[in-house]
C-alpha cells in the first residue's frame, strides 16, 4: 500500500505543477496582451472559462488525492478500484474506439474543410497527425513494456 500511496503523492504533486504552469500561462498572456493580436470578446470569454475549468479541476483532483492518502480505508478502496481488471478492460476498449472514432472524424473534418479553407485544412491535418504519433507512440510504449 506505501508503493501505491507513494504513487498517489507524484501524482499530486505532478497535477500541483500542471496547475501552477496553467495559470502563470495564462496570466502571462493576459498581462502581455498589449503584444497580441486583438481578440473578439467572444474569445476573451472562452479563454476564461477554459482557463477557470482547467483550475477547477486541478484543485479538486489535487483535493481528492489528498483525501485518499490522508485515509488508509479510503487509499486501500482506491488502490483495489484503480486496479479492477473489469473496469480496466472497460478502459481499453472504450479509449481504443474513441481514439479510431475521433481520428475518422477529424479526417471527415479535414477534407470537408479543405473546400472552404486550406489554413483550417492544415490546422485538422495538424491535430490528426499529433493524435496519430501520440497513439502509435503509446502503442510501441506498451508493446515493449509487456
Amino acid at each position: 500500500m506505501e508503493t501505491y500511496k507513494k504513487k498517489m503523492i507524484f501524482r499530486i504533486n505532478m497535477l500541483i505543477i500542471i496547475a501552477i504552469i496553467t495559470a502563470a500561462l495564462y496570466l502571462g498572456l493576459l498581462f502581455f496582451h498589449g503584444q497580441l493580436p486583438t481578440l473578439p470578446s467572444m474569445f476573451k470569454g472562452m479563454h476564461f472559462g477554459a482557463f477557470i475549468g482547467i483550475e477547477l479541476f486541478l484543485i479538486i483532483s489535487i483535493v481528492n488525492g489528498l483525501r485518499i492518502t490522508r485515509n488508509k480505508t479510503v487509499l486501500k478502496q482506491s488502490y483495489v478500484k484503480e486496479n479492477d481488471e473489469r473496469t480496466a478492460l472497460i478502459i481499453q476498449k472504450t479509449a481504443t474506439l474513441s481514439v479510431t472514432i475521433i481520428m475518422i472524424g477529424i479526417l471527415i473534418a479535414a477534407i470537408t474543410a479543405g473546400f472552404f479553407s486550406s489554413s483550417i485544412f492544415y490546422t485538422l491535418m495538424g491535430t490528426l497527425f499529433f493524435v496519430l504519433i501520440v497513439f502509435y507512440s503509446l502503442w510501441i510504449y506498451y508493446a515493449k513494456k509487456h
